[in-house]
């Protein structure tokens, strides 16, 4: 398996690109990273391939919450950092819960597969751009609708779905955001208000 944060164009126009390689084999892994690493394209390995499987899917899910705040900002003319900021941080601490229950270490969640491709993700890509439309004002259904009829795949929608199930099934606990996105993914309304209860700290 493969993580980390690597768009495509960057690496084929050479830009430095970091990312790790996973195989139950280590050797295997470190193998393939000597074969494939040049200057400016780096490879890490690790044997944690459930981390990074887990890990790359999910990094879909929060992307669209990131993505929210994106459209937040172009809708009014003000920028929404703080919210963004804050729902990475939950983002991050649930990328490590779902990995751990799934077989994974949390150590790989915060590292290139879980917390680095994240970060990517929610700056481009189809899921924030999804989440993005979302927080101008589209209901979450007729945005997907539009996209798929643009032949945009939106990863996200279909792993909220499957966490979710896997929430249940796993007894996962402490996923308030991946709630409110689902909620959010089902039609609910004010988004914004949905993701702010999911990420900031109780009130006192």
């Amino acid at each position: 398996a493969i993580g980390g944060p690597c768009k495509a164009n960057e690496v084929a126009t050479g830009r430095p690109t970091a990312t790790v390689f996973a195989s139950p084999d280590l050797a295997v892994a470190d193998q393939t990273a000597e074969l494939l690493s040049t200057p400016v394209y780096r490879v890490t390995t690790t044997d944690d391939i459930d981390g990074v499987e887990a890990s790359a899917a999910m990094k879909n899910v929060y992307a669209i919450a990131l993505g929210v705040a994106d459209g937040l900002e172009e809708l009014g003319g003000e920028p929404w950092h703080n919210l963004r900021a804050a729902t990475f941080a939950q983002a991050v601490a649930e990328l490590q819960r779902v990995t751990v229950a799934l077989g994974g270490r949390a150590e790989t969640a915060v590292a290139l597969a879980g917390a680095g491709d994240l970060e990517g993700t929610g700056l481009s890509g189809r899921n924030k751009v999804y989440g993005a439309r979302i927080g101008k004002g589209e209901r979450a259904p007729a945005a997907l609708a539009a996209m798929v009829a643009a032949n945009q795949t939106v990863e996200g929608v279909v792993a909220a779905r499957f966490a979710g199930e896997l929430r249940t099934q796993r007894a996962i606990a402490g996923l308030p955001l991946l709630q409110a996105i689902i909620e959010i993914l089902d039609g609910g309304d004010e988004p914004a208000t949905r993701i702010a209860e999911a990420v900031l700290p109780a009130k006192r």
